[in-house]
């Protein structure tokens, strides 16, 4: 998606991971705090939605607003990390408030805590392992980048909307098991 505006340079790929990682330091942050003052599925399948909502629009505008910053040329180091940022900041940021309302809603006492959020790692890795090599190897040929992305931000609305609806139907336990299903 930034390749054909600033290259395939050790900057665009530096920017790509330093966006990201900076992106889940201040999720990780804030999915803390949220998950503390507020402990229910409902914010949290909330904060799954928003993070599909910020995914999924990814590809319309990727293209005016790289095609903008490669116009104004901030230079080779500057232009994809504002394009990395302007594209995926937020939704990465948004994507990483789940993992420690999981946390949170999973733990049942402080003893547990460890175990659940080595678990709840473990498995978030794992999935991302299988996502990076199942988009490496078979999703971008066969789908390309954009529609991935906005798979991605439905899966992800459509997840919490389930979640939700389901929280209504069962109550809150069934909402917490819905919520992490999702993650």
């Amino acid at each position: 998606m930034i390749a054909p505006y600033f290259g395939n340079s050790v900057y665009v790929w530096g920017s790509l991971i330093g966006v990201f990682l900076a992106a889940l330091s201040v999720g990780y942050v804030v999915g803390g705090r949220i998950s503390t003052r507020w402990p229910h599925p409902g914010p949290f399948l909330t904060l799954v939605f928003l993070a599909g909502a910020a995914t999924f629009p990814i590809p319309h505008f990727a293209g005016a607003a790289l095609g903008d910053i490669a116009a104004r040329d901030y230079g080779p180091r500057a232009n994809p990390l504002i394009g990395s940022a302007v594209l995926f900041f937020i939704p990465s940021a948004l994507m990483a408030t789940i993992s420690p309302y999981a946390v949170r809603l999973r733990a049942r006492s402080v003893e547990g805590v460890g175990n659940v959020a080595g678990m709840l790692y473990a498995l978030s890795t794992l999935g991302s392992i299988v996502g990076t090599l199942l988009a490496a190897f078979v999703l971008i040929s066969a789908l390309g980048v954009r529609s991935i992305i906005q798979i991605l931000g439905g899966t992800e609305m459509a997840l919490a909307v389930a979640g939700l609806l389901w929280t209504r139907r069962a109550g809150a336990a069934a909402g917490a098991a819905a919520g992490m299903a999702v993650v």
